[in-house]
């Protein structure tokens, strides 16, 4: 399944409030889907109100210019450890130009910019694991 079967597939389970999905293909890959509801994120934002993670969270969303993950897996900066990062601080990078890899299912998934700008931020470590939306790059 490719990145755009499982966005269609994800659009889908939001649109019609299925809370979690997972399914086997025949070649014995997986794919395993949990959305979190209102009353959920309700709940996790007074459960972290007074918590170390509440300015984290507020950091994540002051990022308004920011290059989000756009599936869970884990952040690769570069290609392998030996090559280069994709972006550094400073870098100027154009609409479509890849800044990272996210691995999920095995599978190496290109993180393009969703914009012009120059990189204001690096916001993950490489190898990090992250969730759908977590901002990556800061943009300016």
């Amino acid at each position: 399944m490719d990145l755009s079967h499982i966005q269609v597939l994800i659009d889908v389970l939001k649109k019609n409030g299925i809370k979690n999905f997972s399914l086997k293909e025949t070649d014995g890959r997986e794919i395993s889907l949990e959305f979190a509801g209102h009353e959920s994120s309700k709940m996790e934002s007074t459960a972290i109100e007074d918590s170390p993670q509440k300015a984290a969270v507020q950091r994540a969303e002051s990022f308004q210019n920011a290059i989000k993950a756009e599936m869970v897996g884990t952040v690769y900066l570069s290609v392998s450890p030996s090559k280069p990062k994709f972006v550094e601080i400073g870098s100027k990078v154009r609409k479509g130009q890849t800044v990272c890899l996210i691995e999920a299912m095995k599978t190496y998934f290109e993180v393009k910019s969703t914009q012009d700008g120059t990189i204001d931020k690096i916001l993950v470590e490489d190898k990090e694991a992250v969730d759908f939306g977590k901002p990556l790059f800061s943009l300016v």
